[in-house]
């Protein structure tokens, strides 16, 4: 799981990629998260890409990767986390 200036698929050999691409500006590309999972962690049951984040869910384990931006105020990463852990149902 890593911060990533994705932009297109990138393919690493021995392992399952889920991205949130990052978005162009005016210079490097800005936010975006890459997941990349080998099969060992289990058969992929979902993927849910959101800006700047990615779930995903095997028949083992449930990866979450978000990407929150320096200085972003407190109150805002809570809002984030919350809003992108609430995607999880319980197992």
């Amino acid at each position: 799981m890593t911060e990533t200036f994705l932009q297109e698929p990138l393919d690493l050999p021995g392992f399952y990629g889920v991205h949130a691409y990052a978005r162009a500006t005016g210079g490097r590309p800005a936010g975006g998260v890459s997941c990349f999972i080998k099969p060992s962690a289990g058969k992929i049951l979902e993927c849910r890409k959101e800006t700047n984040a990615t779930i995903v869910k095997t028949t083992k384990l449930t990866l979450i990767g978000v990407y929150i931006p320096p200085n972003t105020a407190t109150e805002e990463v809570i809002d984030t986390l919350l809003r992108t852990t609430s995607h999880v149902a319980d197992h």
